[in-house]
């Protein structure tokens, strides 16, 4: 993973461009991030200003190849904005380094941390976080599993810049989580479900 350059870094604090950056780390499942990534496309409202920033490890040649083959023609075809990145593999152990990489590159206002596995049930689930432009707010959304963290939680960009990353360790959706409850910036938004 290449360092960023300081002048990208000031530029991405002073102003973000994209409403929205998704961002998914995958290994090995590239049927399911496809149906993961086509359940956030169809649900989307249409008004642009969404990103998808990909991490594959640099060894999983079968992800890589669906991804050339599929799902890189697939988001051309549709206009899909979107970037992926190749990366050293880090293992599980080390997820919170590959949702710091993207995030480094993202131009989204809010942060999505989405999965290979997961689907995105809500229409015009965008909308719904951009309610909540000028909070500084962790977003809870709903799922399947009954737990008090967000398990999908949806970053606000000033969280990024001000703490120079998602999580510094692997349980991402713990730290971040755990982080909003003791600031008491946690805020339950149950109109979208993942």
């Amino acid at each position: 993973m290449s360092d960023i350059s300081l002048t990208d870094v000031c530029n991405r604090i002073m102003s973000p461009t994209k409403r929205v950056s998704v961002l998914i780390p995958t290994r090995g499942r590239p049927t399911m991030m496809f149906d993961a990534l086509k359940s956030c496309w169809e649900n989307e409202s249409g008004q642009g200003g969404i990103e998808y920033l990909i991490a594959l490890d640099d060894d999983d040649q079968k992800s890589i190849d669906y991804f050339t083959s599929t799902i890189i023609p697939y988001m051309d075809e549709h206009e899909v904005d979107y970037q992926v990145f190749t990366v050293p593999r880090l293992g599980y152990i080390r997820l919170n380094e590959y949702l710091n990489y993207l995030a480094s590159r993202a131009d989204g206002a809010w942060y999505l941390f989405f999965n290979d596995d997961s689907r995105m049930k809500t229409k015009d689930w965008d909308n719904v976080i951009e309610k909540h432009n000028g909070k500084f707010k962790i977003l809870r959304c709903k799922s399947n599993h009954e737990h008090p963290y967000a398990i999908f939680p949806i970053i606000p960009h000033e969280y990024f810049v001000l703490t120079g990353s998602i999580s510094p360790q692997q349980m991402t959706d713990a730290w971040v989580s755990q982080v909003a409850y003791l600031c008491d910036i946690m805020e339950n938004e149950y109109d979208i479900e993942i």
